[in-house]
């Protein structure tokens, strides 16, 4: 299984998150506003990148998770110990 990494830039209220080393990627927005990263090798998807994170999902944390876990191949809980905590 690939590793989660989080990195959340709070001055431009974006978080990346990404599995495992970096590859070549093509990105794809989804309804959500959300950048979906995928292998140009075998279309895998291999991050995310979410825009206005704090200001779209401080509080709906678990809801993220929900619609984020399946494409990473990894459980809800997985992905929110990796979402940021924004007070």
């Amino acid at each position: 299984m690939n590793d989660l990494i989080a990195s959340y830039d709070e001055f431009a209220d974006v978080l990346y998150l990404s599995l495992g080393s970096p590859v070549k990627a093509i990105a794809h927005t989804d309804i959500d506003n959300l950048l979906w990263r995928e292998s140009v090798f075998d279309h895998s998807t291999v991050g995310v990148t979410i825009l206005d994170y704090a200001e779209d999902w401080r509080e709906r944390r678990d809801n993220l998770a929900y619609r984020l876990a399946p494409r990473l191949h990894l459980s809800e809980q997985q992905v929110l110990e990796h979402l940021p905590v924004i007070r």
